[in-house]
C-alpha cells in the first residue's frame, strides 16, 4: 500500500521553520506607536488644508495679473 504525503502540511512545516522569530508584543507596540503618529499627521494635514481654504476663500480661481500697455486715445 502506498503512503501519500500531505504536501500542504509539509509546506507549512517548512514555512514555519524558515520564518525568523518575531516578538509579537514588541511588534504590536511599535505598530501602535506608528499608528498614533499617522493619525496625528493626518489631523495636522486637515488643519493645514482648512487654513489654506480659509485664506483663499472668495478669491475664485487664481489668475496671474496681466499688465497691459496703456491705450492711446
Amino acid at each position: 500500500m502506498e503512503e501519500y504525503v500531505n504536501v500542504h502540511q509539509y509546506d507549512s512545516l517548512l514555512t514555519r521553520a524558515s520564518l525568523p522569530d518575531i516578538n509579537l508584543s514588541e511588534l504590536q507596540k511599535t505598530l501602535d506607536a506608528q499608528g498614533i503618529e499617522v493619525v496625528e499627521s493626518q489631523k495636522e494635514s486637515v488643519v493645514g488644508r482648512k487654513a489654506l481654504a480659509d485664506k483663499t476663500k472668495g478669491r475664485g480661481v487664481y489668475r496671474p495679473s496681466v499688465t497691459r500697455a496703456p491705450t492711446l486715445g
